[in-house]
C-alpha cells in the first residue's frame, strides 16, 4: 500500500454570508505500490482538492491519510519522496531552466555530481535540452509542462502526483509524455495523474479512480473494470459531463 484517504470531507465557505459547499464527502480509496492510477472526474468534482489534501497543503474536516512504509517514517522523509506537477505550474521566470533544475535538487539533497547527470539525461528524455538555458520567461506552455515534469521526477520520487500532465502538449510531446510516465513507473514509481481524457487514463493506467458528488463511486478499480465504466461513460447524456467529455463522446439522441 503506497497511500490510502480514510472518509475525507472537505468544505469550503467562500465568505460569512454564504453557505458552505461540501467539495468531498466521506471520500476514500486506496492506492497500491507500483500501479499507475488514473483518476477522473468532471470540473469541480474534488480531484485538485483530494491532491492538496495528500500535500497537506489543505486539511480535512474528518478522515485521514494513512501514507505506505515505503514512503517514509516521518513527515520530511515522506514529502521528499513525493514528486508533484500541478495542472498549471508556476516557476520562478527570471530563472533559465538549468538554474531551476539545481535549485529543485538542491531542495531535494541530491549530489552535485549526481543532479548534473539527472538533468542531462532526463532533459534529453523530455525534449526540453535546447531550452535548459533560456529563461523560463520565455518558455511557451509546452516547454513550461515539459520542465514542470523534469522538476517533478529529478529526485525519482517514490510517489508521482500529475495533474493533467498532457495539458497544452502537442502530439509529438504528448506522446513523448506518455511513454515517460510509462518508464517512471517501471522504474519503481507509483504514479497517480488525473486526465479529462479517457483514452489517456485508459492507456496509461492499470487502475483508476472516478470520482463523482465528491466520493469515489467504486473506489479504486482494476483495468477491466475501468474500461467497462469508460464505455458507460461515453454512453452518458451531453448534459451530465458537457464540461468533461468532448462532443464524440456522447451517443446521439
Amino acid at each position: 500500500m503506497m497511500l490510502e484517504i480514510k472518509s475525507i470531507t472537505k468544505s469550503f465557505q467562500e465568505d460569512f454570508w454564504k453557505q458552505k459547499i461540501t467539495v468531498l464527502n466521506d471520500l476514500s480509496f486506496k492506492l497500491n505500490e507500483g500501479e499507475i492510477i488514473g483518476f477522473l472526474g468532471k470540473n469541480g468534482s474534488g480531484k485538485t482538492t483530494t491532491i492538496n489534501i495528500i500535500l497537506d497543503i489543505l486539511k480535512p474536516e474528518k478522515g485521514n491519510i494513512r501514507y505506505g512504509d515505503s514512503l517514509g517514517k516521518s513527515k520530511k522523509d515522506i514529502f521528499k519522496n513525493i514528486g508533484y506537477l500541478p495542472e498549471n505550474p508556476r516557476f520562478f521566470e527570471n530563472l533559465t531552466g538549468r538554474e531551476l533544475l539545481r535549485f529543485f535538487g538542491e531542495i531535494h539533497d541530491i549530489k552535485k555530481a549526481d543532479l548534473s547527470n539527472n538533468i542531462t539525461e532526463m532533459a534529453e528524455r523530455i525534449n526540453i535540452g535546447y531550452a535548459l538555458d533560456k529563461k523560463i520567461a520565455n518558455y511557451s506552455k509546452g516547454m513550461k509542462q515539459r520542465i514542470g515534469l523534469l522538476s517533478s521526477i529529478l529526485h525519482r520520487p517514490r510517489l508521482l502526483i500529475l495533474d493533467e500532465p498532457l495539458s497544452g502538449l502537442d502530439p509529438v510531446g504528448r506522446s513523448t509524455f506518455k511513454e515517460v510516465i510509462k518508464e517512471i513507473n517501471k522504474n519503481g514509481s507509483t504514479v497517480f495523474l488525473t486526465s479529462h481524457i479517457l483514452e489517456d487514463l485508459s492507456e496509461l493506467s492499470s487502475a483508476f479512480i472516478h470520482i463523482e458528488n465528491g466520493s469515489s463511486k467504486k473506489g479504486c478499480v482494476s483495468k477491466k473494470e475501468m474500461n467497462d465504466e469508460i464505455y458507460e461513460l461515453k454512453l452518458v447524456k451531453r448534459d451530465a459531463y458537457k464540461e468533461f467529455l468532448p462532443a464524440e463522446y456522447f451517443v446521439s439522441d
